[in-house]
């Protein structure tokens, strides 16, 4: 296909993985000798797995609508040979076989079926010689006897559709469509222009008219009627043309490999279901078995360990060391059930879990009492600090936290004695964790007192010098006003006396800038020196 021969080879590169067997490179080479003549090294420069999955994706990603890559201008090639031909329905006719794709075309060809007919219609596709899908296209005779009966049809409808050749190699018939062309009449009307005849009448009518009557009233009349036949409009017949477009029905059959029906791939998604469940048990029984066979040999190296010896005795780490025994023959046995291992699996736990526990806490209780008595000491600090310092918090909430810790500290002296009394080999009287837990709740409540913040005191009262000076200046303008709202003398003498007396005090209250009195002292001014206006002109007029 590429014009080449091996003798045009000069250079060889090997991808994939297989080309890593020693057998597979010996038959390349002596493949590449035959042909060419001459022996060629094969270059192996390039990680051959990431060669062929680069170059796979970097051509998907090319064909790809939803990828923006650069385009690298490489199109594959069809492998098989693609033909079409046009039949009738029940077999009257049928239309030569048309290669539409030669072996060997390009991936992501579009190409055109065309052809005439009056009735439905069958094309058949086949690959390489064999029948691979038929196509039934309908909807063509239903159209030339329903909607489109009364038409007239200028022709053989044309039946057009595209036939892509995809880039997965996939070839579909696609958007089958027919269209027709109508031929129909439509009146135009149009102006003719009859000027000269109707001159020539005109002209005839008006001599003999002169002739007879002798006047040229005739003659106008004569005129008129030449205007009206050269308007008469002309009706013609003026033949048109109209395409109708519509989309046909198509159905598809397939033939050698047929798809799968639905109910077929119900029963096959059916019987996948079961068989991942299948698989989910045989995983999860090989779990078990590994989980098994990890606790009999765990078991083992555990009892032989110093802090389990220590909390277990000599019946206990035997027990353990038949059970083991037992269990290792058992897992030989075929037959057993995934219930079975889990119930094995929780009887060995069972034995060795205890002794771990007491291991643990044998290893956390080592100076854990100096710890429980420093966070007591702790708390009763807090408890002093509060009752010296922070004389805001409530007495009955300190003598309740005080109470709890009371009963924890009687709660943790008869664990301590029942634990003193207690061999290694048992339970322990208590866990450290419990302890733990006891520990952080009473001392969240002692945190908590402690971080009460003191309740805000409230705003003094004002003092009473304030008050005094408040008081005068109130005092201070209700004189004023007083003083603005006193009767004016009735004496000339007295009102002038007032009035330079109010003068002064008006100076005065502006040099100290008390501006208020100064502001009463003016009103009280004015109002005095329109009184002395007045009493001055009523004695003159006496």
């Amino acid at each position: 296909e590429a014009n080449a021969t091996m003798k045009d080879i000069q250079h060889v590169e090997v991808i994939g993985g297989a080309w890593r067997v020693p057998k597979v490179q010996e038959l390349l080479s002596d493949y590449i000798e035959k042909a060419k003549g001459e022996k060629i090294p094969l270059g192996q420069h390039l990680n051959g797995e990431e060669a062929g999955a680069f170059g796979a994706v970097l051509v998907a990603a090319n064909a790809s609508t939803s990828f923006r890559v650069r385009k690298i201008f490489f199109s594959d090639v069809s492998h098989h040979e693609y033909a079409l031909q046009a039949v009738a329905l029940n077999g009257e006719w049928e239309k030569n076989v048309t290669t539409l794709y030669p072996l060997g075309s390009p991936l992501g060809g579009k190409k055109k079926l065309s052809l005439n007919s009056t009735e439905d219609f069958a094309v058949r596709v086949f690959e390489d010689g064999v029948l691979l899908t038929e196509y039934t296209v309908t909807g063509v005779k239903d159209l030339l006897e329903g909607k489109w009966k009364d038409y007239n049809l200028t022709g053989t409808p044309k039946i057009s559709a595209t036939v892509p050749l995809e880039m997965s190699g996939i070839i579909e018939l696609k958007t089958p469509t027919i269209t027709v062309e109508e031929a129909y009449w439509v009146n135009v009307t149009k102006k003719t222009n009859a000027t000269g005849n109707s001159t020539a009448n005109g002209t005839g009518n008006a001599s003999t008219n002169a002739s007879e009557d002798g006047s040229s009233e005739s003659s106008d009349e004569s005129s008129e009627n030449a205007s009206d036949a050269s308007q008469e409009p002309e009706v013609t017949l003026k033949l048109k043309k109209k395409k109708h477009e519509k989309k046909l029905t198509v159905k598809r059959k397939d033939f050698m490999p047929l798809p799968l029906s639905d109910k077929e791939v119900s029963e096959l998604k059916a019987k996948l279901a079961d068989v991942t469940a299948e698989e989910a048990q045989v995983q999860a029984l090989a779990g078990l078995k590994n989980e098994l066979e990890a606790a009999i040999y765990g078991s083992r190296d555990k009892i032989e360990r110093d802090e389990i010896v220590k909390v277990s005795t000599e019946e206990q780490r035997e027990e353990v060391t038949k059970m083991a025994t037992d269990l290792e023959e058992w897992m030989y046995e075929a037959g057993h059930k995934k219930a079975d291992y889990e119930e094995k699996l929780g009887g060995i736990r069972a034995l060795v879990a205890p002794m771990e526990e007491r291991a643990h806490e044998f290893e956390l209780r080592s100076g854990f009492e100096e710890t429980v008595a420093e966070s007591i000491a702790d708390m009763k600090k807090t408890k002093a600090h509060i009752e010296a310092n922070m004389s805001w918090i409530n007495a009955s909430k300190t003598e309740a936290a005080e109470k709890k810790l009371g009963d924890f500290e009687d709660w943790w002296a008869k664990k301590q004695e029942s634990q003193a009394a207690l061999p290694l080999h048992e339970a322990p009287a208590y866990t450290v964790s419990d302890v733990n837990e006891r520990l952080s709740k009473l001392q969240k409540d002692w945190d908590k007192m402690k971080k009460t913040k003191k309740p805000k005191e409230a705003a003094p009262k004002a003092e009473k010098g304030d008050a005094d000076s408040k008081s005068k200046k109130k005092k201070g303008k209700d004189a004023k006003a007083a003083a603005a709202e006193e009767p004016l003398p009735e004496d000339l003498a007295t009102a002038k006396k007032e009035l330079e007396a109010v003068r002064e005090k008006k100076a005065a209250a502006v040099e100290k800038e008390d501006f208020d009195l100064a502001h009463s002292l003016k009103q009280r001014e004015d109002a005095l020196a329109k009184q002395v206006e007045r009493i001055e002109a009523a004695k003159s007029e006496l």
